[in-house]
């Protein structure tokens, strides 16, 4: 069982159960965003708007440490007449090393 599942336990009766986190909890953020992942690159602006995780670097590192080789690429955008300098994720395959 992974610290990221649902949590199971035993009530003050005696009976078995199953805590579900929210669909807003870390869980659910981090199905979301790997779904999302397994069908394109996703920036951070874009898993903030389109998939309601407010921090996409945590869930991010979350990921990788469940073993899921997830790359960053510093990506350049314009907001506002302002660029900032975000991160664009991309799944990798298991044998495709970072360099």
């Amino acid at each position: 069982m992974s610290k990221y599942d649902d949590i199971e336990y035993t009530d003050h009766e005696g009976r078995s159960c199953t805590y579900i986190p929210s669909a807003n909890a870390t869980s659910a953020q981090r199905k979301r965003l790997l779904k999302a992942l397994q069908s394109n690159p996703i920036n951070t602006i874009e898993a903030r708007e389109y998939l309601g995780i407010m921090h996409p670097a945590g869930r991010i590192k979350e990921l990788r440490d469940l073993g899921f080789n997830i790359r960053s690429v510093p990506t350049v955008v314009e907001q506002n007449g302002v660029s900032s300098t975000i991160a664009t994720y991309h799944l990798r395959p298991y044998h495709d090393a970072e360099e």
